[in-house]
């Protein structure tokens, strides 16, 4: 981390990343707990790994302003979850029902043609209001707030294969 992580221009930051948006929320949504992705990707030729960072915003169509929700990043090749596996010592962050992974040389995967990444988003109770509307966005590096290693074989592009591919499971509470 080159230092504290702050999101000021969240508009910005959508110039440089895939993005999916909803239409303009009919109703209040409360977004509880954690948000789960499940990506099937595939990576430029010649690459051997990928950094996956993902963005979930609030967009006020009206003001204008984004405003960050929470996020989640993960290198491809320690997508090995050790969740059933008791024998690692495991890093956990977030809730309770994220993904665990040991994020040792060990347990890194090869990926494949196509290769399926889930990770979760840290966990957040955020209420989104009526009128507004949700972005989801996907980069393969975050360069203002994360420092990338030289990585050798690291994806310039992605291909992501939709109908195999569940972008976000978000908990919502809807309010009456």
């Amino acid at each position: 981390m080159k230092r504290p992580i702050t999101y000021p221009d969240r508009l910005a930051q959508w110039k440089h990343s895939l993005g999916f948006a909803t239409k303009p929320l009919t109703q209040d949504w409360a977004l509880v707990g954690t948000t789960h992705v499940a990506l099937t990707l595939a990576l430029n030729p010649g690459a051997t790994d990928t950094a996956i960072f993902a963005y979930l915003d609030n967009y006020n169509p009206v003001s204008g302003v984004a405003n960050y929700i929470t996020e989640g990043c993960i290198r491809a090749v320690h997508r090995a979850s050790t969740n059933n596996n008791n024998n690692n010592k495991t890093t956990h962050v977030g809730a309770f029902d994220t993904i665990e992974r040991s994020y040792l040389m060990r347990d890194m995967l090869a990926l494949e043609d196509w290769t399926t990444v889930e990770f979760s988003l840290e966990p957040v109770a955020y209420l989104v209001p009526k009128g507004n509307v949700l972005r989801f966005s996907l980069a393969g590096a975050d360069t203002d707030n994360y420092y990338l290693e030289n990585i050798k074989g690291l994806a310039q592009s992605w291909r992501i294969d939709a109908s195999r591919s569940e972008l976000l499971k978000l908990n919502i509470v809807m309010s009456s």
